[in-house]
């Protein structure tokens, strides 16, 4: 199977986000599954109403999804997420910035996503 048949045919933590992903070779159609699987954990805010949101291409996302476009926001941006080497020495910082919200809640348990 191609990568970008399986990137298409993964079930990420039960939700397809491939109409998030922007990918221009193969492999970094894997390496964002990797990347988003590896981050895929506990969204859920202290308050409902305090949810972190990311707005990509006019629609704002919650939860695991705010994950899918905040990673596909950074490729976008230039930012080389997916690739093994970068991903494996982002520092905290960085990853804040990947991952930032539009909104003022941040996204939950950055120091763990890092680690």
């Amino acid at each position: 199977m191609r990568a970008q048949q399986l990137a298409f045919h993964s079930n990420v933590s039960g939700v397809f986000c491939f109409y998030l992903m922007v990918f221009y070779k193969p492999l970094q159609a894997l390496n964002w599954v990797f990347v988003v699987d590896t981050m895929n954990f506990s969204f859920w805010p202290e308050k409902e109403a305090q949810q972190c949101e990311v707005t990509y291409k006019g629609t704002t996302y919650t939860g695991f999804m705010t994950l899918c476009a905040a990673i596909t926001r950074a490729m976008e941006e230039g930012v080389p997420i997916t690739d093994p080497k970068y991903f494996s020495q982002i520092s905290v910082e960085e990853l804040g910035h990947v991952l930032r919200s539009d909104n003022e809640t941040a996204m939950p348990m950055l120091q763990e996503r890092h680690q």
